[in-house]
């Protein structure tokens, strides 16, 4: 079993700095620019929110059991109580919200992510099933470095930059300590190597 501490989502979704990424560009409210910062990713969540007055008034969290129906809970609230969105238009109180966690390894900094776009959405589902994969192939244990990226993507109103989060490498937290405090830091857990072909297609053995 791995030594990393629990990130409790049941209490609020946001942990450590919020990041967002704009047009590819990665920042938090203390730092400007963070894009191509390397980052190491914990877990993903994913959550509905009601919206009011430019915040969040109500969380709900995917715990296992799943998250009831957006567009019901939407359409039980008058839509002259909806608030206009950025577009000028009423926009639906309860969103979709997908959640990533972060760790900086450097200095224990914990990051989210959480967004509904459409564009988070395909990074978030990228993610997720990556991490699936690698899981089934090397063990439960195994966390990816990601770094804060953004691919193209095309959109109604053209090709914009959605936000990617580019696996560097994997770390296998299965329980070690890893280095101690003041030693060598060029290594946080141990490293995954890549699976073979014949491991990705369990061909190693002759018929």
């Amino acid at each position: 079993m791995t030594n990393l501490p629990v990130i409790d989502i049941t209490e609020r979704l946001i942990h450590g700095s919020l990041l967002k990424c704009v047009d590819g560009r990665w920042s938090t409210q203390d730092e400007a620019d963070m894009t191509g910062k390397q980052l190491l990713a914990l877990m993903t969540a994913k959550a509905i929110q009601r919206w009011q007055s430019e915040g969040p008034v109500e969380t709900l969290v995917d715990t296992g059991a799943g998250l009831p129906d957006v567009e019901e809970l939407n359409a039980a609230i008058p839509r002259a109580e909806w608030e206009l969105g950025l577009d000028g238009q009423p926009r639906p109180p309860w969103q979709l919200q997908y959640a990533v966690y972060l760790l900086d390894d450097a200095d224990a900094s914990l990051f989210t992510f959480a967004n509904g776009t459409t564009g988070a959405k395909i990074a978030w589902q990228r993610l997720v099933d990556r991490v699936s994969w690698m899981r089934a192939l090397r063990g439960v244990e195994v966390y990816p470095l990601i770094k804060l990226d953004s691919k193209t993507m095309k959109t109604k109103f053209g090709v914009k930059l959605r936000p990617e989060f580019t696996i560097v490498n994997w770390r296998d937290f299965g329980g070690s300590r890893g280095p101690p405090l003041g030693g060598p830091q060029d290594l946080i857990g141990t490293l995954v190597k890549t699976p073979s072909a014949a491991e990705e297609l369990h061909d190693d053995v002759p018929f």
